[in-house]
């Protein structure tokens, strides 16, 4: 026990992982409040202190592991990878929960929760707001559900290209 109470700790991740953890959480915030629901964001900003947290664990492990005695300790690529595995695992099992948690007084039953984002992959690349309205309806998304993802996805996901008429892009850019 001496080896951890011995001197105050640090922990950190490189700048390259910094880099890849803010991009990769900001396309999953995206993500989630497109396809899930705004409500689901929390979701995404805990998974982000969540996955700093398995970094400093592992970091941890690893230093008294080989017996280091350095008072920083940097996160190996081999720990950060371990971590963001782990968190999008945790993420999946998440979003799978707070589609299938009951609200008040509803009787549950399971949903998989990905209707939204089956509903969008089915879009054709282009596509008008009635084409959209006709093909939620076989998602059972309401023409309110399908505006709002058009609205939410507008300038990340999609680009309107004139008043109900919509393209789809990939990460912002068109195709």
């Amino acid at each position: 026990m001496a080896f951890w109470n011995s001197r105050q700790q640090w922990y950190n991740c490189s700048p390259e992982q910094w880099q890849v953890l803010n991009i990769t959480f900001a396309g999953i915030l995206s993500e989630v409040t497109i396809f899930t629901s705004e409500e689901a964001s929390g979701i995404v900003y805990r998974l982000g202190l969540i996955m700093f947290s398995l970094c400093m664990i592992l970091s941890a492990l690893r230093k008294f592991e080989n017996g280091e005695v350095t008072d920083t300790v940097f996160c190996t690529d081999e720990d950060f990878n371990t971590a963001l595995t782990i968190a999008q695992t945790y993420l999946q099992h998440s979003l799978l929960m707070f589609n299938n948690l009951p609200k008040q007084n509803e009787v549950m039953s399971f949903q998989s929760g990905d209707s939204k984002r089956k509903f969008f992959e089915a879009l054709p690349e282009e596509f008008t707001r009635k084409q959209a309205t006709e093909l939620g309806s076989q998602f059972k998304l309401s023409a309110r559900s399908v505006d709002e993802i058009l609205k939410t996805a507008t300038g990340v996901s999609l680009t309107k290209l004139k008043a109900g008429l919509y393209r789809k892009t990939q990460y912002g850019v068109n195709q």
